[in-house]
């Protein structure tokens, strides 16, 4: 991976200060105190096609760095509409949108003006500052265009990560896909909003997200920044995941001093309609949306080892469907080890580095036991992951 100097000397700094002209972020205080100054750009990669992608995401497990792939997208038909102006995407969406008959609900959320589009807690932590709600999707269309046209509009409107082939069935078929990424079956969302604002969160999956609609900006952390993010609480998030407690825009160093530390790690990437970046897996990353009309596809795709040809990706991934994500370990790990002396600790985690970490192959680690003998310390298939699951389930429930 780059240092930080590496790329401050190799690339054009971006100044983040916001300039919300809507009416609806202005009560927001921009980031912009001379004592954050100007983040540096992620790298960017012009006119990057198909061919480029394809190099690029096998780079990606080693490589570890933010990408910002400049008109990637610019050939998609949904982007020439959006382009045209909020009229001709309107009329694009519509023919690719089910019929009223075959309407459907979608999870969406409110966020009250006051809030200058900020998705988080309440006051006291005992809920969230938006409303969640269900809501016919071509009824959350039609709203979010009205409400885009609408200075004064009292909410945000915000639908988060929902299946693309869902909402639009034929969208992908007409030329917005991603072919470089088939083998590896990503799941592929679609996110729509007016100007709202996520926290710093982390995803386990690698990421390519392609703005489509509008402009975004997202700020990005290196995965060690957690301690100085500030996140909190586990199980009480608002979509799932833990997110930082830092106001991104307006960020009070005396309540979060650590996150000076942060910032000096930062890295920010400017998406405009066409734009995609290239996210690595557990990279820390709040986000902008930045007009007033937005929508992002992104493709999430689990990483995998260099060796593993597409097949056993696939195989892999089939497999991680019985597995459950690494963050239920971390939980089991909380409720059985966190409270042990630090002795005991420290042998867990000597456990945890041999075991778990070790970047041996069975047949090397392993290899002073019959391989007839390894049972679960071989390479684990389908059925070995679900007789460890139904194995850890029975333990679970004594």
């Amino acid at each position: 991976m780059l240092t930080r100097q590496e790329w401050q000397a190799t690339q054009q700094p971006i100044d983040i200060r916001m300039k919300a002209s809507n009416k609806v972020l202005a009560s927001t205080t921009a980031f912009a105190t001379a004592e954050l100054g100007a983040l540096p750009s992620v790298k960017v990669i012009s006119n990057c096609n198909e061919a480029q992608l394809t190099g690029l995401i096998d780079e990606l497990n080693h490589a570890n760095h933010p990408l910002l792939l400049k008109g990637f997208a610019n050939a998609w038909p949904i982007v020439n509409a959006s382009k045209a102006g909020l009229s001709g995407l309107q009329s694009y969406l519509r023919g690719h949108q089910l019929s009223t008959e075959n309407d459907f609900m979608v999870g969406t959320g409110k966020i009250p003006s006051e809030h200058g589009g900020r998705l988080f807690y309440n006051q006291d932590f005992t809920g969230f500052n938006f409303t969640r709600q269900g809501q016919a999707f071509s009824e959350f269309l039609k709203e979010l265009f009205d409400s885009s046209s609408n200075a004064e509009s009292d909410v945000q409107r915000y639908l988060g990560s929902t299946k693309v082939d869902m909402l639009f069935p034929t969208l992908r078929d007409d030329g917005n896909d991603i072919r470089a990424l088939t083998d590896y079956s990503p799941l592929i969302n679609m996110w729509m909003s007016n100007q709202t604002q996520v926290a710093a969160h982390q995803d386990l999956p690698h990421n390519l997200a392609v703005c489509v609609a509008g402009k975004r900006r997202f700020t990005l952390f290196p995965p060690e920044q957690i301690d100085n993010l500030y996140i909190g609480p586990l199980d009480l998030t608002p979509a799932g995941q833990a997110i930082s407690l830092v106001n991104h825009q307006a960020p009070d160093f005396d309540a979060h001093p650590k996150y000076k530390e942060a910032l000096a790690h930062a890295q920010v990437a400017e998406l405009d309609t066409g734009d995609a970046l290239l996210l690595p897996s557990l990279w820390w990353h709040s986000v902008e949306s930045l007009n007033a009309f937005n929508i992002l596809i992104n493709y999430w795709w689990q990483p995998t080892t260099q060796s593993c040809q597409h097949s056993e990706q696939q195989k892999q991934q089939q497999a991680s469907q019985a597995i459950g994500a690494p963050i239920d370990a971390l939980l089991h790990a909380f409720m059985n080890i966190r409270h042990l002396p630090v002795n005991q600790k420290d042998a867990i985690k000597a456990l945890f580095d041999y075991y778990v970490f070790n970047e041996q192959s069975p047949n090397e680690q392993f290899e002073h036991i019959p391989e007839q003998a390894r049972g679960l310390l071989n390479n684990q298939d389908e059925i070995a992951i679900r007789k460890l699951r139904a194995m850890l389930l029975n333990k679970l429930n004594q």
